[in-house]
């Protein structure tokens, strides 16, 4: 089934919706934790065209993908907030969303399983899943999102 604009709509719809529950209370504190220091390889980053032959598309990509050595590895919080959503859709496939607070949220999605539920507080570098595949990928990683307001920013400003 080839990816749609509807597909990508959709998962835009997602992410101002579940930005509108921005909480006030400040989560984070110290330094973030990079996707690299915990056994992932950097793949495709934010604002590169992206060819998913199993989609029959090529893409910008609206986040960072991380890949894993081994199937199913740990994904872990890149600073303290709240878990706020878990769900799935095609183009992010299973996602889960952490607020940090005043707007700033961490989308980790393409999991193949979740370690976390709504409402838990986690601790920076406590894991949120398992990699996986879905979404637009075509191998076991993971896709990171950063927004902002509702508004994607380039993971790698804040993390790297």
């Amino acid at each position: 089934k080839a990816m749609s604009a509807e597909s990508i709509g959709n998962a835009y719809n997602i992410i101002e919706n579940i930005s509108r529950k921005a909480e006030n209370t400040v989560y984070f504190r110290g330094n973030l934790s990079s996707p690299l220091d915990h056994g992932f390889s950097a793949g495709y980053v934010f604002g590169d065209t992206v060819s998913v032959s199993n989609k029959n598309a090529n893409l910008t990509a609206f986040g960072n993908e991380y890949l894993s050595a081994s199937g199913a590895q740990n994904v872990r919080a890149i600073c303290g907030g709240k878990v706020i959503a878990t769900g799935h859709c095609d183009a992010l496939g299973n996602y889960i969303v952490v607020d940090h607070g005043f707007g700033l949220f961490s989308w980790y999605c393409h999991l193949s399983d979740f370690n976390s539920s709504i409402g838990k507080t986690l601790a920076v570098g406590e894991s949120v899943g398992k990699s996986g595949i879905g979404g637009f990928a075509e191998t076991d990683g993971f896709l990171l999102l950063v927004s902002l307001n509702g508004r994607l920013l380039d993971p790698s400003v804040i993390i790297e």
